[in-house]
């Protein structure tokens, strides 16, 4: 494996990594505060707007969060 190679597959992993990680981060936050808005989850969790409104889209996708509209 070229070095290029390894270290695009490491940072593909690191980011793979932080991704689940900041998965966890928003689905314990709800489980413990509550129903919260994206804009009030990313306030509260440090996270963007953009990034959290990409995870709370696949966690619904895996059927862990759902949206209340409220």
């Amino acid at each position: 494996m070229s070095f290029e190679r390894a270290r695009w597959a490491t940072t593909r992993a690191d980011q793979t990594t932080v991704r689940r990680a900041n998965l966890g981060v928003v689905l314990q936050h709800v489980a413990r505060s509550g129903p919260r808005s994206r804009a009030r989850i990313a306030g509260d969790t440090g996270l963007t707007r953009g990034t959290v409104s990409s995870l709370v889209s696949e966690l619904i996708d895996l059927e862990l969060l759902r949206e209340t509209g409220e």
